[in-house]
């Protein structure tokens, strides 16, 4: 299933991660800590102007983190298989993320923007 149609089907329902977005469009709060992933797509859908703000590491405190996915280990050749899908079409993944409002980091935590 496609992120974005995950992502609408989740716009939908209230939950946990949904209901501080909707508590600081009340303006009854000031600040509101979601997953990247998740800030950045209703920070793009929301009518008001809300602005995400990725977390720096510290020492000792890591805020970012790899999206990532599993193979078993006896599946090597389909592991190789996805990671050279995933490195032949990485910028097409990126803009993909990014259209979506999720904040990329490169590998020293520095925000990155997708090629055209």
């Amino acid at each position: 299933m496609p992120f974005s149609d995950t992502a609408i089907r989740l716009s939908s329902i209230p939950t946990p991660i949904t209901r501080p977005l909707a508590e600081q469009r009340g303006q009854t709060i000031d600040v509101a800590l979601l997953w990247g992933p998740i800030a950045g797509y209703y920070a793009r859908k929301s009518n008001e102007k809300l602005i995400v703000t990725p977390l720096a590491d510290e020492s000792g405190a890591r805020m970012s983190f790899r999206i990532a996915f599993g193979v078993r280990h006896s599946d090597q050749n389909w592991k190789r298989e996805l990671n050279q899908l995933i490195a032949q079409n990485k910028n097409e993944i990126e803009k993909i993320l990014a259209g979506s409002g999720v904040p990329l980091l490169d590998e020293d935590n520095r925000p990155v923007t997708p090629q055209k």
